[in-house]
C-alpha cells in the first residue's frame, strides 16, 4: 500500500518561514501555468518609465527581477520563503535577494520603483498589516518613488471562491488548488501537492494561505495616509489579460516629490529694506 505523508502548513506570508511557499511550491512554481508578467511589465513601463532601481517585495522565484534586469534596471528583491529565495538567487546571480517579509524588508539601495505583484499584498494577514506595508513602502521609496502592486478584487473572492478548484498535472507532481470564501473580501487558498517519490510512493503536502483584500476606497485612503498621492487602479483585462477582468486590479501610486523652496530675490529684499528706511 502506498504511503501517504501529510504535512499541514498554515502560515501568513508576512512572516519569515521555511514552509510558506516551501520546497514543494518552489520546485514546481515555474512549471505550472506561470503568472502572466506581460500586463505587469506594460503597467510598469507606463507608470514608471524612468525607473532605474527596482525592489521586488515577495519576489518568489525571481522572474520579475530577471525581466526588469534584462530591461536595464538595477534590481533587488526579498521573499519570506527560504526555498523561493534560493530559486530567485539562482535566477538572478548578480542581484541581492534577501529573506524578509512585508514588515522587515530593507533594500540596500533606495529604489525608485517598488513592486509587490501576484497576490503578495493579499497574503498579508489583516488590513492593518496591509496599511503597515504601504507605510513602509512609502518610507523605503522616498520622494518621487513609485509603488506598483496588484490585488484580487472583493468581487473575485465573494463571487468566485465558493467553488474555485484548479488542477495542474506535471511529470512528478499533481497540484490541486482550491479556494474557499471566509467572509467579505477574505478567503482561504489551499495548495495540495501530490508528489511521486523515487521509490514510486506518493506523498501529499498541503499549504493553506489566507488571502484578504479590500475596496478601492479603503486602498485609496490607506495609500494617502501612508504618503502616496493619486493612486491609480486599472482592471487587469485592459492590459491584455482578459481572464483578469473584474478579478484583479493593478495599482500604481507615487510618493510626493520634494519641492524646493524658491530662493528669495536679493534685489527685491534690498529694495524693500531701502523703502522702509526712507
Amino acid at each position: 500500500m502506498r504511503r501517504l505523508r501529510i504535512r499541514i502548513q498554515a502560515l501568513a506570508k508576512s512572516a519569515t518561514s521555511n514552509t510558506m511557499y516551501g520546497v514543494a511550491a518552489a520546485a514546481i512554481y515555474d512549471q505550472c501555468p506561470s503568472p502572466d508578467f506581460g500586463p505587469v511589465l506594460s503597467f510598469i513601463r507606463r507608470e514608471s518609465p524612468d525607473a532605474e532601481r527596482a525592489f521586488d517585495m515577495g519576489c518568489g522565484t525571481g522572474t520579475l527581477m530577471r525581466l526588469l534586469s534584462d530591461r536595464g534596471m538595477q534590481v533587488e528583491g526579498c521573499d519570506p520563503s527560504a526555498a523561493m529565495v534560493r530559486a530567485a538567487r539562482d535566477k538572478n546571480p548578480s542581484a541581492r535577494v534577501s529573506r524578509a517579509g512585508a514588515s522587515d524588508f530593507a533594500p540596500r539601495t533606495r529604489p525608485d520603483l517598488l513592486t509587490a505583484t501576484f497576490d503578495v499584498v493579499n497574503h498579508l494577514p489583516s488590513l492593518p498589516a496591509i496599511a503597515a506595508f504601504l507605510r513602509r513602502a512609502a518610507l523605503t521609496l522616498g520622494p518621487g518613488g513609485t509603488l506598483i502592486f496588484d490585488t484580487v478584487t472583493p468581487d473575485d473572492i465573494d463571487r468566485n471562491w465558493h467553488s474555485y478548484v484548479g488542477v495542474d498535472r506535471l511529470p512528478t507532481t499533481v497540484l490541486v488548488r482550491s479556494g474557499r470564501r471566509l467572509g467579505p473580501g477574505r478567503g482561504t487558498l489551499t495548495y495540495e501537492f501530490f508528489r511521486r517519490r523515487a521509490d514510486g510512493a506518493w506523498e501529499l503536502e498541503v499549504e493553506r494561505h489566507q488571502l484578504r483584500t479590500a475596496t478601492k476606497a479603503w486602498y485609496t485612503a490607506a495609500l494617502r495616509s501612508a504618503g502616496f498621492r493619486d493612486p491609480l487602479f486599472v482592471d487587469g483585462s485592459t492590459l491584455g489579460a482578459p481572464n483578469w477582468q473584474t478579478v484583479r486590479w493593478l495599482v500604481a501610486a507615487k510618493t510626493a516629490a520634494i519641492t524646493r523652496r524658491r530662493p528669495r530675490d536679493q534685489t527685491t529684499r534690498s529694495t524693500r529694506r531701502d523703502a522702509r528706511e526712507a
